[in-house]
């Protein structure tokens, strides 16, 4: 089994956190998974919680701010408490929110529903990350870093593909249109040990 490298992880982190990135854009990914989920980019119900632990769970965090938004440079406001529902509460999301401008909400509480609104990914990357890409594998291998991998030869485009695949973004033939406009596939930077084996006692 391959495991991420401790460096390459710490130093995906740090990519995101300098990238510059609307916080919010960790909603937007959230919503983009369960639109993958759901076969659907309307009505769509969202699990934040279930987002969360799978992808931003942090080990050692602060026990009333166990999660992580890995696009905050503040050092104050990277820790998210426990309390998703009230965090992405429609009533929660201000008015000037940019998120709002490639999410729908429908509906309150509960009962809420989300929407990816029409060319959402062009729209978040003009108003979540100001005009940038988002490094994909600096993203995957945060959001995938306490996963173990089976895969034969693990490698970054492996990793990458697994990215691709849970968040929607691959069609007949490769990467879809909305991934070549918002991400950044560049790897040519990597150096040393991306991934280790991880035996099992």
């Amino acid at each position: 089994m391959y495991i991420l490298s401790t460096e390459v992880v710490a130093d995906s982190l740090q990519t995101l956190r300098s990238l510059g990135a609307h916080r919010n854009l960790t909603m937007y990914l959230c919503v983009k998974r369960f639109a993958t989920i759901q076969h659907s980019n309307e009505n769509l119900k969202i699990h934040f919680r279930e987002f969360f632990d799978r992808y931003l769970t942090v080990r050692n965090a602060p026990a009333d701010k166990p999660y992580i938004i890995p696009f905050e440079s503040s050092s104050t406001r990277i820790w998210l408490n426990n309390n998703l529902a009230g965090s992405f509460a429609p009533s929660s999301i201000r008015p000037d929110n940019p998120v709002n401008t490639v999410i729908g909400v429908n509906g309150v509480g509960s009962k809420a529903t989300y929407s990816l609104k029409e060319k959402h990914w062009q729209t978040a990357k003009k108003n979540l990350l100001n005009g940038k890409k988002i490094p994909v594998f600096a993203l995957a291998s945060f959001l995938y870093r306490d996963f173990g991998f089976l895969a034969v030869d693990m490698n970054p485009p492996k990793l990458i593909y697994i990215f691709q695949s849970e968040f929607g973004y691959l069609e007949e033939g490769g990467p879809s249109k909305e991934f070549e406009e918002l991400y950044d596939s560049e790897i040519n930077y990597l150096t040393g040990t991306v991934f280790g084996e991880h035996h099992d006692l």
